[in-house]
């Protein structure tokens, strides 16, 4: 081990007391004054098998609270378990990618930081960063904990009144929720390029008669692409321009396709997020809709997504919440500051 790392380690335990967590500014102080290659050794200085303890603790006490519901327990630790002791080599590679990620562009995830609206907001970011940091997940539940209803927070003010672009339909649960929560819509135009998805979705949502079904996905260009489902019902990754090896689907413009004022937009769509938002420029400019938009697809969705958003309309508030015990599900809320609650 060089003699410039272990002082290095030396260092932070007697800033940190070795306690194992980090507050936003120790994480951005800790990324800048560290190289990339220590900051590498870091992160494997905890075996594994003592990371699956620390979050086996963790998912433990809050059981005992009766926060996590004892059924939902032992699939959490199992499905911890084979991530962690994943022998593919893209297990580390993710990690390795997520690291650089946070290690070049720690100058925006810091201007993301100071854009944020509430403490749980910027509580839920340093956990997901002190996540990339040290492979350490304990923090993931906390979020996990402090969130509510996905895409449906109480953070934003609905109404019976709102369009719907819910791009990554999939079978209907974002518009079942919807309907939950306010009772009724005007319209929904849901995206989703898996034909038994959305056929699934027609039968969840059969009484509902003002719905805009579009076998497509959405980007930034009107074209059709390669789609590669990992199973029939399953959610998929658009890939590549066509080819023969895969089936091709329509990527569709929501500035092109839908002609009425939208007032809300949501986006789960496998990393495409970022080339949808280019596709709706317009109607997020002239409408000034809620947007809930999901940024753990690619590392640079957490900084790339939040900065688009801002740079491009005035008077929004920005929020972050966490819908898994894992890494996935994280979504930014965009809320025209006229619409909060």
């Amino acid at each position: 081990m060089h003699i410039d790392y272990i002082l290095y380690l030396l260092n932070d335990v007697v800033q940190k007391g070795n306690k194992g967590h980090m507050n936003f500014s120790d994480i951005i102080l800790d990324v800048k004054k560290t190289s990339m290659n220590n900051l590498m050794l870091k992160q494997n200085d905890m075996a594994e098998e003592k990371r699956l303890e620390e979050y086996k603790n963790t998912v433990s006490k809050y059981k005992k609270r009766g926060e996590i519901a004892d059924e939902y327990t032992e699939s959490i630790i199992e499905t911890y378990f084979e991530w962690t002791q994943c022998k593919d080599p893209s297990y580390n590679k993710n990690y390795i990618k997520l690291l650089e990620n946070l290690k070049c562009h720690i100058d925006e995830f810091e201007k993301v930081y100071n854009l944020l609206g509430d403490d749980i907001s910027k509580e839920i970011f340093t956990n997901i960063l002190m996540w990339r940091l040290t492979r350490r997940s304990c923090g993931l539940i906390d979020s996990f904990l402090s969130s509510g209803v996905q895409y449906f927070e109480n953070i934003e003010r609905l109404n019976r009144n709102e369009v719907l672009a819910d791009c990554g339909g999939y079978t209907g649960d974002t518009i079942e929720t919807l309907l939950k929560c306010v009772g009724g819509m005007k319209r929904v135009y849901m995206y989703e390029p898996n034909e038994e998805n959305i056929e699934q979705a027609k039968k969840n949502l059969k009484d509902c008669s003002n719905i805009v079904y579009r076998k497509a996905g959405v980007g930034s260009r009107n074209i059709r692409m390669s789609f590669s489902e990992t199973t029939l019902s399953s959610t998929g990754t658009i890939v590549e321009a066509s080819g023969d090896m895969l089936p091709c689907i329509d990527i569709v413009r929501v500035d092109d396709d839908i002609k009425e004022k939208i007032t809300f937009i949501k986006m789960d769509i496998e990393g495409m997020e970022m080339e949808a938002l280019i596709g709706a420029e317009r109607h997020i400019v002239e409408d000034r809709p809620v947007l809930a938009v999901c940024v753990y697809h690619k590392p640079e969705d957490l900084y790339e997504i939040p900065l688009y958003i801002n740079k491009m309309v005035n008077d929004y508030s920005y929020y972050i919440r966490h819908y898994t015990l894992f890494h996935g599900e994280t979504v930014l809320y965009a809320v025209p500051n006229e619409r909060e609650l």
